[in-house]
């Protein structure tokens, strides 16, 4: 999982707000109270993360769904 930590509220804020109104349209802003790994794995899965907070208690992401053109399911994983 890739993005970008930030330990400032504000510019986190700020970030968001560029993201999700100015720039991008289909985000998400994803709040996990009491959140554990398992939680955000699941919540994240055919989502591309571009923006992760981790509190103590709190994580917060802004996510985007992946998009799948056609020519890609044809692309297979193999060993180099």
């Amino acid at each position: 999982m890739r993005g970008f930590c930030f330990h400032n509220r504000g510019l986190l804020h700020k970030v968001v707000i560029v993201l999700l109104g100015a720039y991008n349209e289909e985000l998400e802003l994803l709040t996990i109270r009491h959140y554990d790994e398992p939680t955000i794995e699941r919540l994240i899965v055919d989502k591309e993360v571009l923006l992760i907070q981790k509190g103590r208690a709190t994580a917060r992401l802004v996510l985007r769904p992946l998009v799948e053109v056609d020519w890609m399911k044809e692309l297979k994983i193999c060993d180099i």
